[in-house]
């Protein structure tokens, strides 16, 4: 019986000892861990991660979308201009032809051959007395200076008529394919806008579920930090409380021979 009390006296000693050594120990003291606090952060870090990477892919497949968008617009806007272009030839081709321009007589390599004869009218003032191209009594082309008059302002009417609407439905046409690309572009724009409103937002709303998440669990490890000190400190409290060698007790001064020492 003895023996057994001796035995458990020198362990209460050596634990008191370990006890005061690690008290009296700041290395030692302040080498604790918590490993739970570790993991928690690592584990916010790698989701703040993810959710970083998770944001960047759908930014990028939103500009991947817009920009197949404006491609697809431009293509659309290219071909109208080759459309436009080509009815545009197309229409020089068929009325505005050199001999329907007024100054075509200037620049006509068959103008020698049209050349007007010796003598085209009464009153043609090339036919004087001595040009023996005219004679009293004569008007040989009377009915026919009437019908090219007629014929000719007939054409010109005509001619002006089509330059009218012709000059009309290219103004129409320029004007649909204006408002239409005007449209497609507004609507792109919309559809940005409206992405970069709904990207803003999911990115408010991750922001704010994180830093809700952070401050939940900045809370919960406050609160954990703050209950293990209080635990250590209770633990420390009744150690002192219940040490032989802080309360000074009789039975610390024996040694294994029950023999008191100092």
């Amino acid at each position: 019986q003895d023996q057994k009390e001796a035995l458990a006296r020198a362990r209460r000693m050596s634990a008191e000892e370990e006890l005061k050594r690690r008290l009296l120990d700041p290395k030692s003291r302040t080498m604790g861990i918590d490993a739970n606090a570790i993991l928690a952060q690592i584990k916010e870090k790698e989701e703040r991660k993810r959710q970083e990477e998770e944001r960047e892919r759908m930014y990028d497949s939103h500009r991947v979308l817009m920009d197949q968008k404006a491609q697809y617009l431009e293509q659309m806007v290219r071909r109208e201009r080759r459309a436009v272009a080509q009815e545009d030839d197309e229409y020089r081709k068929m009325l505005q032809r050199p001999e329907y321009r007024r100054e075509f007589d200037l620049n006509n390599p068959s103008g020698k051959k049209e050349d007007l004869p010796a003598r085209v009218s009464d009153d043609d003032p090339r036919c004087g007395p001595a040009s023996l191209q005219k004679f009293d009594g004569e008007d040989l082309s009377a009915t026919e200076r009437a019908r090219l008059q007629k014929a000719q302002m007939e054409t010109w009417v005509a001619q002006q008529l089509r330059d009218r609407d012709d000059r009309r439905a290219q103004e129409e046409l320029e004007d649909r394919i204006y408002q239409e690309r005007q449209e497609e572009l507004n609507f792109v724009a919309q559809q940005m806008d409206e992405a970069a409103r709904a990207a803003r937002a999911e990115l408010a709303r991750a922001t704010r579920d994180f830093n809700i998440t952070q401050s939940y669990m900045k809370r919960e490890t406050e609160s954990e930090l703050r209950q293990k000190e209080l635990e250590d400190n209770m633990h420390e409290i009744q150690t002192h409380l219940t040490s032989d060698l802080l309360n000074e007790s009789l039975e610390a001064t024996l040694d294994a021979t029950g023999r008191r020492f100092l």
